[in-house]
């Protein structure tokens, strides 16, 4: 295994963002961090002429002055693209906790039915905003129509519950709106 190049890795991340491949590009992104990490200890242990611990083979052929160089441009690439990666880091923190949610029924209240499809509402006492939930069968309508429903930001007052108008400010990405 060598080291991975650092920007080609964080485009790498990065256009898995953008193709709203969040977990991937996780993944990936915590793998590259290790790798930092991994060579910023096996450069310390060899400052200190620690040898009680041996390095990750792919770094026991390498010199202490490419190690080096390699961290300088890793850590470059990740400086470069800090607003990005933090981006990645708090969409990872709303995803897992979307994913860790945990339902309670009595909350939500019905805001429309139609084609099997339940539409709740909540809100949100915090800050103010309405969350939205759908139930319903997919028999006969397809999960890539309602999420392309979804995603039509100018047609939610036509559905949402007390929305009278709606307007697509931005595009950032194409799951990414500001609406």
């Amino acid at each position: 295994m060598e080291l991975t190049k650092g920007e080609e890795t964080i485009d790498l991340v990065l256009s898995f963002v953008g193709a709203c491949r969040y977990l991937a590009a996780d993944e990936l992104y915590k793998s590259f961090l290790e790798e930092i990490r991994t060579a910023e200890v096996a450069l310390e242990q060899r400052q200190k002429q620690d040898h009680s611990n041996s390095e990750p083979f792919h770094l026991e052929h390498m010199s202490s002055e490419n190690i080096i160089k390699w961290l300088e441009s890793a850590k470059g690439s990740l400086a470069k693209k800090d607003r990005e990666l933090k981006v990645l880091t708090e969409r990872i923190v709303e995803i897992r906790s979307a994913l860790e949610y945990q339902d309670k029924q009595d909350q939500w209240v019905l805001g429309a039915s139609h084609f099997g499809v339940n539409t709740y509402y909540k809100l949100d006492e915090e800050d103010g905003s309405i969350i939205i939930k759908m139930e319903g069968s997919n028999e006969e309508l397809p999960l890539f129509e309602q999420c392309a429903v979804i995603h039509e930001a100018d047609l939610f007052h036509t559905w949402v519950p007390f929305c009278t108008s709606a307007l697509l400010i931005d595009k950032i990405s194409t799951g990414e709106l500001i609406k």
